[in-house]
């Protein structure tokens, strides 16, 4: 056989070989996946310990995952074990996610999911910096003390009874500041707070020691200047806590007859005038409401006080503790009337009373009524309240105040000023009285500014700073006496023969200085029974001036 015939033989026979090696009865065939947990269930302490699940499957990899937002569920796979864990859960409520294993891919993989689910944290309350059966003690000014609260609630409280108001409970995230306001007796009050949240509620006491404040010790510097008004007033913080007056002093034996300057405690809005201290020389002045008199006692310093001291309504010329620095004012009577414009006038004091040191110039009453300004002839037909300006002239009258009818100040809307009077008799007299004789007192009360009166003697130590105003007698005389003689009416009647043929008419009281056809210096005690009819000027005098018990 040749070569060629048996190349061919060979070829067939391993073709035919082939074929029959690859018949259908020979292909291997592919096993599907297959995947069994050892429990589906998984249940996680709160600290976070968990369990750990045995993977059975035929595939040589498997993965199990969570959802992305449970990152608290932990997952670790080694070998064929899937670790199940958890971050501690410190909150109240459980928490729960799905565990998804999965063997294999496409559409043949195989799934199990495992529940699991992680305990609640034990609830818990405590108070950081609270002692067991221990108050806590708040100093008497009330000073905040601060507590840290440890709570796995998701919200907490701290309450105390709602009468205890003078304890303040304040909670910002998880702090608790508690405050309470200052107490000034000299005694504890207590109160209990109670914390909520999550688990047994705290309580505890609170106790606040109070303590009566030392009594601020007041330093006043006196002041020099009274131009403004012979009353000054010293305050704190809107407080007025003193006075300090530039007055005419005489006691009733004539010893002491001077311009003084005299600082008075003021106690509730009150001025004792029980305890006056005299600046010249530290002495003291008492003085008796029922007489209108006082007591004077001199002191041994021997220049006078420029700063003085007041505790307690008593008065220190020197100190050691802390002083409360006090500002000086002028003590003004500040006519707020509606209607009008808001007149500010300068006070005197004299004896026990409290005068203005000025002429009034209402052009309203207190009810804001504007109250008629007349020309001459309205003027004596009119029987109800009125005013003039002195010789006609606005200029004057901004400088001497309004003449007024005898009406006006018998009108039911009221004419002086909130809380002071037109003076009747008995003011008028007790002023009289104190300042003395009447044929010598008038320079005490006439004002030594230029241009206030004409010639005489001027001295006014009372601070009364009466002018020649003059006054205004109707259409016979018309204004008259300017520079020489004034009028002020009192709300006192009385009758005269001579006036208004013997009716009942107001009483004036008269001041001049001396000269031909004029009295004789005095504030005439014989006052005058005059006509409705006249202008004369209204001075007021503050209205219930008492003595502090």
């Amino acid at each position: 056989m040749s070569m060629k015939k048996s190349l061919f033989l060979c070829g067939a026979l391993f073709a035919l070989t082939a074929f029959v090696g690859c018949s259908d009865d020979d292909d291997p065939k592919v096993e599907a996946p297959t995947l069994k947990l050892s429990t589906n269930v998984v249940t996680v302490s709160a600290d976070g310990t968990g369990a750990v699940v045995e993977v059975t499957t035929n595939q040589t990899s498997w993965k199990a995952s969570r959802p992305e937002a449970d990152v608290w569920c932990v997952l670790k796979q080694e070998d064929n074990k899937l670790s199940v864990s958890a971050t501690a859960n410190e909150t109240l409520t459980a928490r729960t996610t799905k565990v998804t294993v999965i063997a294999g891919t496409g559409s043949d993989a195989k799934t199990e999911e495992i529940t699991v689910t992680q305990s609640a944290a034990n609830a818990y309350l405590t108070v950081e910096g609270l002692e067991a059966d221990v108050p806590v003690r708040l100093d008497a000014a009330g000073t905040v003390i601060e507590f840290t609260i440890n709570t796995n609630a998701a919200t907490w409280s701290a309450t105390r009874p709602e009468t205890d108001i003078w304890c303040t409970l304040t909670q910002d995230g998880n702090k608790l500041k508690i405050q309470a306001e200052a107490y000034t007796e000299d005694a504890e009050r207590t109160t209990k707070i109670t914390i909520s949240g999550g688990a047994e509620p705290v309580s505890f006491d609170v106790v606040q020691k109070g303590e009566v404040p030392a009594a601020p010790i007041y330093a006043i510097t006196i002041p020099t200047d009274f131009s403004k008004s012979y009353v000054q007033k010293v305050m704190v913080n809107g407080v007025k806590v003193a006075e300090i007056c530039k007055e005419y002093i005489r006691t009733a034996d004539e010893s002491v007859d001077a311009q003084m300057i005299i600082a008075y405690p003021v106690i509730n809005g009150q001025t004792d005038l029980t305890k006056g201290l005299v600046i010249e020389n530290g002495g003291n002045v008492v003085w008796n409401l029922d007489d209108n008199t006082c007591a004077y006692i001199a002191g041994e310093a021997t220049e006078a006080l420029t700063t003085v001291y007041l505790e307690e309504g008593n008065w220190l010329t020197t100190v050691e503790n802390t002083t409360v620095e006090t500002a000086i004012e002028a003590e003004l009577l500040v006519d707020t009337r509606p209607g009008d414009t808001k007149w500010s006038y300068k006070i005197t004091k004299i004896g026990t009373q409290y005068w203005m040191a000025e002429n009034l110039k209402a052009r309203s009453y207190l009810d804001g009524t504007a109250i008629p300004r007349l020309g001459d002839s309205e003027w004596m037909s009119t029987e109800s309240g009125a005013y003039r300006y002195p010789y006609s002239n606005e200029e004057i009258f901004l400088t001497n105040g309004a003449f007024y009818n005898g009406y006006t100040m018998y009108e039911k809307k009221g004419l002086a000023p909130e809380g002071w009077i037109v003076p009747s008799d008995v003011e008028w007299e007790k002023l009289v009285t104190y300042v003395g004789p009447t044929n010598t007192s008038g320079k005490k009360f006439r004002s030594s500014a230029n241009g206030a009166w004409n010639t005489g003697d001027h001295t006014n130590v009372t601070g009364f700073s009466a002018i020649g105003a003059g006054y205004y007698g109707g259409t016979a005389t018309g204004d008259a006496d300017d520079g020489k003689r004034t009028y002020w009416w009192s709300t006192t009647k009385g009758t005269d023969p001579m006036v208004d043929r013997g009716k009942e008419s107001p009483k004036a009281y008269p001041l001049a200085t001396g000269g031909p056809g004029l009295m004789n210096d005095p504030f005439d005690m014989q006052t005058w029974v005059k006509s409705y009819e006249f202008g004369f000027s209204i001075r007021c005098v503050k209205q219930g001036v008492s003595i502090v018990k």
